[in-house]
């Protein structure tokens, strides 16, 4: 971690007070102020390995495939957002695909409408040759501009 003052990198900080603002400071730069406590620095979470097998991810037009079921129960998105406790904008950016869905509002849709909206991922595009592995000219369709 870095003292706010003199950007120092230390082990050793403290929250201290200075002319009324509290600040996070090296052992030298906290004799300006009064010092309330030690900080002691956060060690780097460790990420969580995903679990092996195949990897789910959102459908292509889950959007639709979200408006559908909600005109299927013959709700508005003002009142599919209300049942789910969420603003109705969300409800509508998340049928325009204008946003990517948190797994806990994918869960929450799911369990509302009663509906799938992630799926495991297919293998999308097979090289031509079998010794040289996909680039991203075998994955992505390139349109030329018109002139």
């Amino acid at each position: 971690m870095e003292c706010e003052i003199c950007d120092r990198r230390s082990d050793e900080l403290y929250e201290t007070r200075v002319q009324g603002a509290v600040l996070v400071l090296c052992k030298e730069c906290s004799k300006f102020g009064e010092v309330i406590r030690e900080v002691k620095a956060r060690k780097p979470e460790e990420r969580q390995k995903r679990p092996a097998g195949p990897e789910e991810s959102l459908l292509p037009g889950y959007g639709r495939v979200i408006r559908q079921a909600r005109e299927k129960a013959g709700m508005t998105q003002e009142e599919l957002g209300k049942k789910m406790n969420e603003p109705a904008s969300l409800i509508k950016r998340a049928e325009n695909e204008n946003i990517l869905l948190t797994k806990a509002l994918e869960k929450k849709l799911e369990r509302t409408l009663g509906v799938r909206l992630s799926g495991e991922v297919q293998e999308i595009v097979k090289s031509s040759t079998k010794e040289m592995p996909l680039t991203l000219g075998d994955i992505i369709k390139v349109k030329k501009a018109k002139k």
